[in-house]
């Protein structure tokens, strides 16, 4: 997790997933299973996305990355991508 390398804690970062929005949606299509990119906001005030993987059949999510999005990049309050 790259926010955990750079000083952020586990722990604020885990409650920040539940109040998450999801901000963008992936199919399984060409992925293992159906994910989602989503907008959080650890204990500590940090902004974040992550990426989730769905896995419904045994009603787990499994965290495939977590970041701190880039102003260069992102718009609307980091929930849309600069075109």
């Amino acid at each position: 997790m790259e926010l955990v390398d750079e000083s952020s804690n586990r722990e604020s970062i885990e409650a920040g997933f539940l109040n998450c929005e999801v901000i963008e949606d992936y199919p399984a299509g060409p992925r293992a299973l159906p994910d989602c990119l989503i907008l959080g906001e650890s204990k500590s005030g940090e902004v974040f996305h992550a990426v989730l993987a769905i896995d419904a059949n045994n009603e787990r999510l499994l965290v495939v990355t977590v970041y701190k999005p880039d102003s260069e990049e992102w718009d609307d309050g980091w929930r849309s991508r600069k075109t």
